[in-house]
């Protein structure tokens, strides 16, 4: 699994038969149990810095790690700002720290150290707190900018400013100390840090290389300038090494500081740069590259990589970062030309955000993109992508709690589907209409459909297919079929058919489809059979936590019948 997620080719995982989420939360468990046999060994102690940017899957990975380490010698350390709510919750071993600015004195600390003398003339001290105001950063960028810039003097072993402080042309604000310091670097130095700054916080040094014109000698004399400034830092062996800015504010005012028309035009070279150095593992950089080519409006290579970056990431089960990143294809697809090539991709993309939005709860703007894709559908007479869009669109209201709403569209989408006898459109519809049926108390219609569509897929034995959807269809309709044969009071039956569904999706090894044995969990409480019910909602919220989903159906069945026993 390690092998796979740091891309190595023949790692041997291509020959396991495995789902993505199955794939994925092996992975997770893989990285988990390195740490806590790491911890074994020795002590460790792991920071993990700025962590408000992080993905939904490394989050994902931090909380099922600190959720496992309370008995092992590990220490994790996040720093993140407060805005950033984390998802984890507190546990006894969990404590949180504030770090608030510095007061006067602790202020006056630093400068002490960073001067390396506790002798401050009082003007040079009032004037640091005045700016800085106890930020500990900006304390130590301005002191570092005010000794570039020659106006720190040391005289009997005592600091002074070197003239009046009215008279004295001082930066006043922390993106002023920083280009103030960039300002007094050499002129070929000044140039790689700006190269290295469109690049990001970390660069390696073979791609500096690549998007300069400078000899190695050259580069590397600029590069110990940087070093030296501690604008970066270096880690690894060269050549084999990579640079880092000290700080990530710091990257990015100087990026800022740089002209839109040339910022474009080193975000084109750096994308060629890594497709030339990295040609061999280019999937690696896909998101990458993406970045490169949007910032660089090379709109073409940007939908290419972005599409390519979520089809990644769905492979990943990354569901939250594919969703993202489609719905920047989209984006991009809406700047390029209008032609029927390009509409017929925004469909495209409309419908793998569509399937996505179940997942990870139809966010924002959803609703405006499947809009969108009907309307780009219905104008270029793609008949069968408006069904399937139709269908998503009776997802979104379902989950929306739109019941009427959800029925109507995919009561359409169904209809369509039959007319053209498509089981590949009748599958997966089917279960989308067998669904708001269930909620809106229409048993016998959606018992109707559920077994209308089992026969099909049993006749043409495509039952272990999934038609698009994130449960086996075979497997959710038989398990739907049973919770509304207990609904009409047959509850052998109800189990019998339950069961059926789910040892089908034990066979297929599809945590998903698995985690709906909470509805054999909810067949119980209607049964009044309350130490069964909380052992199979136990399981399945088991395996849904494994598999890494928000989805709806047996969600809502866990906040029912919980409630439900409970009472």
């Amino acid at each position: 699994y390690l092998l796979e997620l740091l891309l190595v080719k023949n790692g041997g995982i291509d020959r396991t038969p495995i789902s993505p989420e199955m794939r994925k939360a092996r992975t997770l468990d893989a990285l988990t149990r390195i740490v806590l046999k790491g911890s074994e060994i020795r002590p460790l102690i792991m920071a993990i810095e700025d962590l408000h940017w992080v993905d939904k899957s490394s989050e994902e990975s931090f909380k099922q790690l600190l959720e496992s380490i309370s008995g092992a010698r590990v220490l994790l350390i996040f720093t993140y700002r407060p805005e950033f709510v984390h998802t984890w919750g507190g546990r006894s071993y969990h404590s949180q720290l504030n770090l608030n600015r510095l007061s006067n004195r602790e202020s006056l600390l630093m400068v002490a150290h960073l001067l390396g003398t506790s002798e401050i003339a009082s003007d040079l001290e009032n004037l640091i707190l005045q700016k800085t105001e106890g930020v500990p950063f900006f304390i130590e960028e301005f002191i570092k900018s005010l000794n570039n810039l020659g106006l720190i003097e040391s005289k009997e072993d005592k600091c002074h400013l070197t003239g009046q402080p009215q008279d004295l042309v001082i930066p006043s604000t922390i993106h002023d100390v920083i280009m103030a310091r960039v300002d007094t670097l050499p002129e070929g130095a000044k140039e790689v840090l700006l190269r290295g700054s469109v690049i990001g916080r970390e660069f390696s040094h073979e791609l500096i290389k690549e998007i300069t014109d400078l000899d190695e000698h050259e580069l590397l004399s600029f590069l110990a300038a940087l070093r030296d400034s501690e604008l970066i830092y270096e880690r690894g062996i060269y050549p084999d090494c990579t640079y880092i800015f000290k700080h990530a504010l710091t990257c990015e005012v100087i990026y800022d500081s740089i002209l839109t028309k040339k910022k474009k035009k080193l975000h084109l070279e750096i994308g060629k740069a890594i497709e030339k150095i990295q040609s061999k593992r280019l999937e690696a950089f896909y998101e990458m590259l993406a970045y490169h080519y949007v910032k660089g409006d090379n709109l073409e290579k940007a939908y290419q990589y972005l599409k390519l970056s979520g089809d990644k990431a769905v492979r990943n089960y990354s569901n939250y970062e594919a969703y993202g990143v489609y719905k920047d294809a989209i984006d991009v697809l809406t700047k390029m030309p209008e032609t029927e090539a390009n509409k017929k991709e925004r469909i495209e993309i409309c419908l793998l955000i569509g399937r996505l939005g179940g997942i990870v709860g139809f966010p924002e703007g959803s609703l405006n993109i499947l809009q969108d894709a009907i309307d780009v559908a219905e104008e270029i007479g793609d008949e069968r992508s408006l069904v399937l869009i139709s269908s998503r669109l009776g997802r979104y209201h379902l989950y929306r709690g739109d019941i009427l709403e959800a029925i109507e569209c995919s009561e359409k989408a169904f209809r369509v589907a039959e007319s053209k006898a498509d089981l590949d459109l009748i599958a997966p519809i089917g279960v989308d209409l067998v669904i708001p049926y269930l909620f809106y108390s229409d048993i016998l219609k959606a018992n109707d459909i559920a077994l209308k569509v089992i026969y099909m897929l049993e006749k043409t034995q495509r039952e272990s297919e999934f038609f698009g959807r994130t449960f086996n269809v075979y497997s959710e309709l038989n398990i739907l079929y049973g919770f509304n044969l207990a609904l009409l009071g047959k509850f052998d039956a109800a189990k019998t058919t339950c069961n059926k569904g789910l040892s089908f999706a034990r066979n297929l090894n599809h945590l998903p489809s698995m985690a709906e044995e909470i509805i054999l969990g909810g067949i119980y409480v209607i049964q009044g059979d309350g130490k069964n019910a909380i052992k199979h909602i136990e399981i399945g919220k088991k395996y849904s936590e494994q598999a890494g989903l928000d989805f709806i159906l047996p969600l809502t069945f866990t906040k029912l019948f919980s409630g439900i026993i409970t009472s």
